[in-house]
C-alpha cells in the first residue's frame, strides 16, 4: 500500500508541477490539462481500450491532478495488476501524451495438492474458489491457504500447515500452484473445565455442550469443531437463562495444548449473575376463561425460577 501511494504521489508531483505553469499552490491541483494521447504497455491479457476507459484517461479529456489520482486507484481496484505507473511521455503547449505502464498478475494454469491423506482432493476443491485462467495475486493465494486450513480445523486437525509453491506454467504469465499440506496430528479434547460456576457443577455444564466433548473413550467424543463449539457456548448460556440466570454470560474461554500438541484443554469462565424468581403473576382482560384455567395452561407458577 505504501508503494502504491508513493507512485501516485510521484506522478502527482510531476503532474501538478506541469499545471503550476498555469497557476501555483493548491490551485494547480484544480487546474486541468488536456490529454492528447494515451499509450498502454505491459497489458498481456487486458485490452488497452478497457484500461483507458476504466481509468478515465482518454484522448481529448481535460483532467485535474485529483482525477489522475482517482484513475490510478481505479486501476488498482481491478485487482489484476501488480504494478502501475503513469508517465508524461511528451508535453506540448496544447496538452500532454501519457504512458500507462502496467505489470499484470499471472493467470492460473492449474493447481495440485501434496500431503493430503486425511481429506480427499474433491473435498478440498469444494472449499476453494480457484479456476483455470483466473488472476492469481498474493491475496488470492493467502485466501486459498486460509480456506484449506479452515477445512482441516473443521475435521479436528488444528495443527495443520499449508505452504504454496508457485511454478511457471507452460505459457508466459501462466502459473501453477502446488499446495504442500502438513496435516499434523488430530487434536482431541482431553479436558473441559469451568470457572465462576457456583450453582452448577462442571459435569452439569459439560452436558450442555452437545458437540464439544472430552475424549473419555476412543470411540466417542474428543473432536473439536470451531463452529459447533461456538454454538455450544450459546447452548450453555441458554441453559443458564432457562434456570433463572438471565444475566449469565461467558466472560472468556481459553484453548491450549499439551507440550506434544496432541491434546486440547478448554477453560470456560462464566458470570452467573443473579438468579431470578417469579414473584407474582397477574391476569387482565380474561373474560372467556377463568384465571385458574389460564394458570394451569401457563405451566409456570409464582416462586419458579
Amino acid at each position: 500500500m505504501l508503494q502504491r501511494r508513493a507512485k501516485i504521489f510521484i506522478f502527482l508531483t510531476f503532474f501538478c508541477a506541469l499545471l503550476a505553469g498555469y497557476s501555483s499552490g493548491v490551485d494547480a491541483q484544480r487546474k486541468t490539462v488536456k490529454i492528447l494521447g494515451v499509450r498502454v504497455e505491459g497489458n498481456e491479457t487486458t485490452d488497452a481500450d478497457v484500461i483507458k476507459m476504466t481509468a478515465g484517461l482518454t484522448e481529448g479529456r481535460e483532467v485535474t491532478g485529483d482525477q489522475v489520482q482517482n484513475a490510478i486507484k481505479k486501476l488498482w481496484g481491478l485487482g489484476i495488476f501488480s504494478d502501475i505507473q503513469v508517465y508524461i511521455e511528451k508535453e506540448t503547449p496544447d496538452g500532454v501524451f501519457l504512458l500507462i505502464q502496467l505489470k499484470e498478475y499471472p493467470r492460473l494454469e492449474r493447481y495440485s495438492f501434496k500431503g493430503n491423506k486425511k481429506i480427499k482432493r474433491g473435498d478440498i476443491d469444494k472449499k476453494l474458489e480457484l479456476y483455470p485462467g483466473q488472476v492469481i495475486s498474493p491475496s488470492e493465494i493467502l485466501k486459498s491457504k486460509q480456506q484449506i486450513l479452515k477445512l482441516y480445523e473443521e475435521k479436528g486437525y488444528l495443527l495443520a500447515k499449508v505452504d504454496v509453491d508457485t511454478l511457471q506454467g507452460s505459457k508466459p504469465n501462466r502459473l501453477r500452484l502446488v499446495f504442500n499440506i502438513d496435516e499434523g496430528k488430530k487434536v482431541r479434547i482431553r479436558r473441559i473445565q469451568f470457572f465462576g460456576n457456583t450453582h452448577f457443577s462442571d459435569g452439569k455444564l459439560r452436558k450442555q455442550l452437545k458437540k464439544t466433548k472430552e475424549d473419555k473413550w476412543w470411540w466417542f467424543g474428543g473432536d473439536f469443531n470451531r463452529e459447533e463449539y461456538e454454538k455450544d457456548l450459546e447452548n450453555l448460556i441458554k441453559f443458564y437463562h432457562k434456570n433463572g440466570f438471565r444475566d449469565a454470560r461467558v466472560v472468556k474461554d481459553s484453548i491450549y495444548y499439551d507440550p506434544d500438541r496432541e491434546h486440547m484443554y478448554i477453560d470456560i469462565t462464566v458470570h452467573e449473575g443473579v438468579r431470578y424468581k417469579i414473584r407474582k403473576i397477574t391476569w387482565e382482560g380474561n373474560k372467556v376463561f377463568d384465571t385458574e384455567i389460564l394458570q394451569k395452561a401457563l405451566k409456570i407458577k409464582e416462586g419458579d425460577y
